[in-house]
């Protein structure tokens, strides 16, 4: 026998015993099938895995030997795909559903409870979030069906705020936080949330304590208890935008949205889908209106919302339900009638509308304009506005004739004059009125509309338009799109931007800005240009006395006081800097925040800015 031999004699003996010498190795090959078959056997059992109710036996006999329980997390992400199909029987928005599905199961693929999603240019789909999140929790998926939102159009420079409403999202119980408006996310703000995203942590530009559930800032570097940054756990996060994709790198920076794990384009239903979805949520209403108040809407309502294009059908029959539970409160017998494009409350021989919310909105804008300082040309222009809209919508209620008027226009004034904060309001204004739909603000420049190669700035422009329906849209500088007539790139923007006023005149409102001598060559760029804007209104520039008001206010919105004995300098200083050098606004500003850094370095420990703080 050679080594060979020798070496397979041994191995032989080894896997099948020592009675294997007294054998011929022929003889061997049957047992060694029946070993290797034997071994393969066992290898395709393992790798089948355990069925879900043997695993579930298994989990109740350690329960009971040991008192602990396993999750399988397999078994979870499959349980997924149950709630996706439960999800689409009950809406038509499946792309929607497949979208979120697809969010956690590569959350759980991860294993990481802190995962954020952004969807970009969306439209409201606040209940369908609140569908899914209901889904989850009641599939053991999440702790909570609770939804902490923070809104980033109300943030302005008060830090004390956004690091509050953070706080509480952050704290709370809830599982999910939705993020809304991040397009409007203050540029100050961007890193600490960047941070958030990269390390699960936002630093705090202060220290902090918390009492009773507020934060307040402290100097004391003895307290043991201060917060300096705010922590992310056990929580998913979820973006929601208004802009498209490009525009909110341009806005937030590219650093910012790569840190957000799953980034995806809201898909809208397709019109049959979409309305069929309107016809389903309509009929449940429908009968439980016609169970609980014994009324017949018949198809009113799908005709006032196909008419009105209302953006949450949900929030808008919540708000008929409320109205009709009034209504019957008082009256014992009541109809909803659908009349001249309008829902109204019939009882007996009279009728008025449904909604008055006009007069109760504009109010609220009101307070809003009468806080900006100055501005009395442009202020006296909208309380006209509010007048013109009042009467329109009483003849409307009446059945009498209306002219509506072109709502288009254009603001020419220097830098810091409060264009773009007057061009919210207006947003506002005309969603009061119930002119748009939804009243957002959506402020481009030429960057935004012009593209860089042949037949990307059409398409780049209509996206824009897009995202401005229902709003206004606000183009500051807008004479920089016309750079003469060897710019084909300005001019297909500014083509693409006329007819969508023609197409779309009754959905969307634009708002061109610049400075006036500009904005005037600007309007002989294109033919249809100047018949489109009957609405010019100048921003003067302030006031060395309007200046100071500024500034004592910004000075207040941060907690301090601008002292009594700087105002006449102050106001000579402000005079004398703004015709000089220009800024208005920004000029108040930058002097306060200076003079900030400045107290500080006093030590002082009150809130009153001297003199000497500002660099006059």
């Amino acid at each position: 026998m050679n080594d060979k031999e020798k070496l397979r004699q041994k191995l032989l003996e080894q896997t099948l015993g020592k009675d294997a010498k007294n054998r011929s190795i022929s003889s061997f090959s049957a047992d060694l099938e029946s070993v290797f078959k034997y071994q393969q056997d066992s290898i395709n059992k393992l790798s089948q895995g355990v069925d879900k109710e043997t695993l579930k036996k298994i989990n109740e006999e350690i329960k009971k030997d040991f008192g602990v329980s396993f999750d399988d997390e397999d078994v979870d992400i499959k349980n997924l795909d149950i709630i996706k199909e439960e999800m689409k029987k009950e809406s038509y928005y499946h792309d929607m559903i497949d979208m979120f599905i697809h969010f956690i199961k590569k959350a759980k693929t991860v294993e990481r409870d802190e995962y954020s999603l952004l969807i970009y240019n969306y439209k409201n789909i606040y209940t369908l979030i609140e569908e899914f999140v209901k889904k989850l929790f009641s599939n053991h998926f999440l702790k909570s069906d609770k939804i902490s939102y923070v809104d980033f159009s109300h943030y302005t420079t008060k830090n004390e705020v956004f690091y509050q409403d953070v706080y509480d999202a952050l704290y709370s119980d809830s599982s999910f936080i939705v993020f809304d408006h991040i397009e409007e996310l203050p540029i100050h703000f961007i890193q600490s949330l960047t941070f958030l995203l990269k390390d699960k942590e936002m630093p705090l530009t202060s220290r902090y304590v918390q009492v009773n559930g507020v934060l307040k800032e402290t100097n004391n570097q003895l307290v043991k208890e201060a917060l300096s940054s705010l922590k992310w756990n056990h929580k998913y996060i979820l973006f929601l935008s208004y802009e498209s994709y490009h525009h909110l790198t341009n806005k937030l920076g590219v650093p910012f949205i790569k840190e957000i794990d799953e980034c995806k384009e809201f898909v809208e239903l397709k019109k049959e889908d979409y309305h069929l979805y309107l016809k389903s949520e309509i009929n449940k209403f429908k009968e439980k209106v016609k169970s609980q108040f014994s009324i017949d809407l018949e198809d009113n309502l799908y005709q006032y919302v196909t008419h009105h294009k209302t953006d949450d059908i949900h929030i808008f029959l919540e708000n008929v339900f409320e109205k009709i539970y009034d209504y019957k409160e008082k009256y014992q017998d009541i109809k909803i009638k659908y009349i001249e494009q309008e829902l109204y409350v019939e009882i007996e021989d009279q009728k008025e509308l449904l909604f008055q919310q006009v007069d109760q909105g504009f109010d609220e804008i009101d307070q809003q304009l009468q806080e900006l300082v100055g501005l009395s040309d442009v202020k006296k222009y909208l309380k006209e506005l509010k007048q013109y809209y009042h009467v329109f919508n009483k003849r409307k209620a009446q059945g009498k004739k209306v002219m509506d008027v072109s709502k288009h226009m254009i603001f020419t004034g220097n830098p810091g004059t409060g264009k773009t904060t007057v061009a919210r309001l207006l947003a506002q204004y005309l969603k009061a009125a119930n002119i748009l739909t939804s009243g957002h603000l959506i402020e481009v420049s030429r960057k935004d509309l012009v593209g860089q190669y042949v037949g990307h700035t059409a398409n780049l422009t209509s996206q824009v338009i897009s995202s401005a329906l229902g709003g206004v849209l606000f183009i500051d500088e807008a004479y920089s799109l016309y750079r003469g007539r060897n710019d084909s790139f300005g001019l297909e923007a500014i083509d693409t931007l006329v007819k969508a006023m023609e197409d779309k005149r009754d959905e969307f409102v634009v708002v061109l800005a610049g400075y006036q001598k500009e904005m005037d060559e600007f309007l002989e760029s294109n033919s249809g240009l100047r018949s489109r804007f009957s609405n010019i209104i100048h921003f003067d520039d302030y006031t060395g006395e309007e200046l100071y008001q500024i500034a004592c206010s910004i000075a207040s919105s941060k907690d301090y006081i601008i002292d009594r004995s700087c105002k006449e300098q102050l106001i000579h200083y402000y005079e004398l800097k703004n015709s000089l050098e220009g800024g208005n606004g920004r000029l108040a500003r930058n002097s306060v925040e200076k003079a900030m850094i400045h107290q500080a370095s006093r030590e002082s420990e009150d809130d009153l800015l001297l003199l000497e703080d500002f660099e006059i």
